[in-house]
């Protein structure tokens, strides 16, 4: 990849090389996912033309890999992965918008383990990733929204304080022993919380996708 910069004066060749990178590590983000591979730049030079129209390498710079190769299919075809990874250029290339997404979602981390989770041989360990994957996207999305508990906080401690009570006088009625009634009184904090499959479909239609049962 090659970017073409008209100095203004201003700019240093260092904020230059960094947008740059910046751009690289956005676009081969786009890639990886098309392919679902680990692509990773190794190498990113900066030259300088002189009067003379003549070329000086001025910053190289070479970064360690790890590849990752997968036999999995990829998530679009050969024949249409141009027109996916354009379309999705078109979008990501906005810096602003790569950095919405890893902020309303974790884009970076899940891209990571969703690449992971077609990894291997064995299915147990790629289930795993997978599930890390979606669990890494709905915990991003449900924290930035406060969206993991059902109800705010206020109404929450009123309506557990009328169902310890009502609780209480049925637990008695039964006679169960006071260890077990004080563990159900703890266990009722948890009924606040969404259930996974809220918090996945909360988080499938913010992303307005359509989910198959």
């Amino acid at each position: 990849m090659e970017l073409e910069v008209v100095p203004d004066g201003r700019t240093k060749v260092k904020d230059i090389h960094d947008r740059f990178k910046d751009i690289v590590k956005n676009f081969l983000k786009i890639t990886s996912l098309a392919y679902l591979n680990n692509h990773q730049a190794v190498c990113f030079q900066a030259y300088e033309k002189n009067e003379n129209d003549q070329s000086h390498l001025i910053i190289s710079e070479l970064r360690s890999s790890f590849v990752i190769t997968t036999l999995t299919p990829h998530l679009t075809c050969d024949a249409h992965s141009s027109n996916f990874i354009n379309d999705a250029w078109n979008a990501f290339s906005n810096k602003a918008f790569s950095e919405e997404l890893e902020k309303n979602y974790g884009f970076n981390s899940a891209l990571y383990w969703l690449i992971e989770s077609t990894t291997g041989k064995y299915f147990e360990p790629k289930f795993i990733d997978a599930c890390t994957c979606l669990e890494t996207l709905m915990d991003r999305f449900h924290s930035k929204n406060h969206t993991d508990f059902i109800l705010d906080e206020i109404s929450f401690k009123d309506l557990r304080k009328i169902l310890e009570k009502k609780a209480a006088e049925w637990l008695k009625d039964k006679q169960v022993n006071s260890v077990d009634r004080n563990s159900t009184y703890e266990n009722l904090g948890m009924i606040g919380r969404r259930s996974f499959n809220d918090k996945a479909n909360l988080l499938i239609e913010d992303l307005k996708l359509t989910s198959v049962t």
